[in-house]
């Protein structure tokens, strides 16, 4: 809910101060005396919070981090920060709404593929419920045939259908989840074009990672490597062989260092995670949805051969 809360208010101010080119002020006052319904009550509960504490004297970012109502995370407190620093507020407000936007069509493509998963989960307990409760009015002479062996058969396979199921889920989730590193790139392009030294985009990207992952670890060496006047493919430790593999890393540093252009470096690389990002979520839901449908075809399968089968030769239709 905070996410959506987030997005919401992010949604809000952009449209007045991006769009409108209203005041960080005026804006605020103008969403804490909206109109909205119910559903917008936190936004504008913490719009009227934070204009509040701007005057005060507190700076937005400062606001953004003592507001209540919503809790803004640390990246995108420190991320207004810098904005602040460099005077390009619109633009970062901007770059919030499409890193919001883009997060919010990612969850909504994991909820679209997690459906299959949990429909048949949800599939094989009601199939288990209707054939234990009502069996005998279902399949003629069903409860002759109820035994205990059958009944730890049909456990066995709704148990295995809901824990292959389970691990799809898991599976989805894991490789559908855009790349923080993606991310951190992007950012890192961001502020660097805004201005911001490398040791500052660095740090912020470290922040985004997480500072104790591998990731992290790598913008804060390359951030400490870079204060002592190393080069960018020394900073990242691209000559080592141990080093850190991030697609497009070395590809784009190296090129950058024969024609003397860092620029466009960091995007470059952005877009090289992103393509290959977005050719393993293609293969990703290409697969899913065919597996669990062979998989689930399979033990219904073994389900007729086990019990379906002899019901039949029971009730003399095959003979």
């Amino acid at each position: 809910m905070n996410k959506k809360n987030v997005k919401q208010f992010t949604d809000s101010l952009y449209e007045l101060v991006c769009v409108q080119n209203i005041p960080l002020k005026e804006s605020l006052e103008i969403m804490g005396n909206s109109d909205a319904g119910e559903n917008k009550k936190k936004i504008i509960n913490a719009a009227q919070e934070i204009y509040g504490f701007m005057l005060q004297g507190l700076s937005f970012s400062a606001a953004l981090s003592k507001c209540t109502e919503i809790a803004f995370d640390v990246s995108y407190v420190t991320f207004i920060s810098f904005s602040e620093l460099t005077g390009k507020l619109s633009e970062s407000i901007s770059f919030l709404k499409r890193k919001n936007d883009e997060q919010k069509e990612n969850s909504q493509c994991l909820i679209g593929a997690c459906v299959y998963p949990v429909f048949v989960i949800f599939l094989a307990v009601v199939f288990c419920t209707l054939l234990i409760v009502n069996g005998n009015n279902l399949v003629p002479g069903f409860q002759n045939l109820w035994t205990r062996e059958t009944q730890l058969k049909l456990i066995k396979n709704i148990l295995l259908l809901i824990c292959i199921s389970i691990f799809s889920l898991n599976y989805l989730l894991k490789n559908l989840n855009r790349n923080k590193t993606y991310e951190a790139f992007v950012v890192v392009n961001f502020l660097i074009e805004s201005g911001m030294n490398m040791s500052i985009a660095f740090s912020y990207a470290a922040l985004v990672l997480g500072e104790t992952t591998k990731e992290g670890k790598l913008f804060l060496q390359a951030k400490d490597r870079l204060s002592l006047g190393m080069d960018l493919k020394t900073a990242f430790g691209i000559e080592q062989n141990n080093y850190l593999k991030i697609p497009g890393l070395k590809t784009a540093l190296y090129y950058a260092q024969k024609g003397g252009s860092k620029e466009n470096v960091f995007e470059k690389v952005a877009a090289t995670i992103k393509e290959k990002d977005d050719q393993r979520r293609k293969i990703c839901l290409s697969l899913i949805e065919p597996l669990l449908i062979g998989i689930t075809g399979m033990l219904l399968i073994v389900f007729v051969i086990n019990l379906i089968q002899p019901v039949l030769m029971n009730t003399g239709l095959f003979l």
